[in-house]
């Protein structure tokens, strides 16, 4: 079907894609098991189309990178697809050439969070879809983003996805403090959210997710929040690259209570 379209697939672990910006891509398809769905973009804004999910939900442009690797951390082998995607419906006479309307929505209504699916009103069953299986599955709560400024929205994605990520985190344990004289061995500062700064040496081969572990392992009891660079940014996107590849060698790594 795809290459009716001249579309093709690859894996968004290839290096080759991992050095581009996630953005750039304009859909994405995830796969775990039986269950596929879509991730594109749609007039400039990219949905969730999770067909668990009672209607499509609106990933920002920010939170994009954090919701792939939240995905392969579930499971799912996430795929860019690179050619130019067939366009939307622009109007309701396209959309009855393309299916039954009341399977649709309406876009401008999902962005204002005041509109339904098709013809009916469908928000009575808000918070529960349909797996392929049969059973049911809930949503997360709506979130009413109105008011909110964009660090707090950046905030709410970041402890959303370390929320997601949580079962991944506690299956990842600090290794030893490889010796100085060891031929990867780097030194990574952190400062931590009481204003302590400590220095521990990695193996510049370990992944990033190593260092949030790491960083958990000095706080327990709370989420934490790690970031680095100017103005500094959050890691949780590169958790599966390595401290090297990441360009964190003789980074200062900022921690941070959610």
């Amino acid at each position: 079907m795809l290459s009716n379209f001249n579309l093709t697939l690859v894996n968004t672990l290839q290096e080759n894609v991992r050095q581009v910006e996630i953005t750039t891509f304009e859909g994405f398809i995830c796969n775990r098991s039986s269950h596929w769905f879509a991730i594109r973009k749609i007039n400039g804004l990219f949905w969730n189309l999770n067909s668990t999910f009672e209607k499509p939900e609106q990933i920002s442009h920010f939170r994009l990178a954090a919701e792939i690797e939240s995905l392969r951390n579930g499971g799912f082998s996430v795929f860019c697809v690179i050619g130019s995607l067939p366009p939307p419906c622009k109007n309701e006479n396209e959309l009855m050439t393309r299916g039954n309307p009341k399977f649709w929505w309406n876009e401008d209504d999902l962005i204002k969070g005041t509109g339904s699916r098709g013809y009916s009103n469908s928000w009575q069953n808000v918070g529960n879809g349909m797996r392929l299986d049969g059973k049911q599955t809930s949503n997360p709560d709506i979130v009413d983003l109105e008011g909110m400024t964009e660090e707090e929205m950046i905030a709410m994605a970041v402890a959303v996805s370390m929320e997601q990520n949580e079962d991944v985190m506690t299956q990842v344990k600090p290794g030893p403090e490889p010796d100085l004289k060891h031929k990867d061995a780097i030194r990574i500062q952190f400062r931590f959210p009481n204003g302590n700064k400590v220095g521990r040496r990695f193996l510049k081969t370990e992944r990033v997710q190593v260092l949030a572990a790491f960083v958990q392992e000095q706080c327990p009891g709370r989420r934490v929040e790690i970031k680095a660079g100017f103005p500094p940014k959050s890691l949780l996107p590169m958790y599966e690259e390595t401290i090297e590849n990441a360009k964190l060698i003789g980074e200062q790594i900022i921690c941070q209570y959610l």
